[in-house]
């Protein structure tokens, strides 16, 4: 009574290994989109980081002693 899982002919094989490399070229495309955003919003952490600390630094010495 247990069914035994039948292999698809080699066109239907062909057709889900093209459609899987479809995808895998999406997902590396995407994720490469990605890396691009992190990488301009990691800038523009860095940029923010600098103008306070560089507002910090410009203060009076009498206002950082306090």
């Amino acid at each position: 009574m247990t069914q035994q899982p039948r292999i698809p002919d080699l066109e239907t094989r062909q057709r889900n290994v093209a459609r899987i490399r479809e995808v895998c070229r999406q997902l590396d495309v995407v994720t490469l989109k990605l890396d691009e955003v992190l990488a301009m919003l990691e800038a523009d952490n860095r940029r923010q980081r600098q103008e306070r600390l560089d507002g910090k630094y410009r203060r009076s010495p009498e206002k950082i002693l306090e």
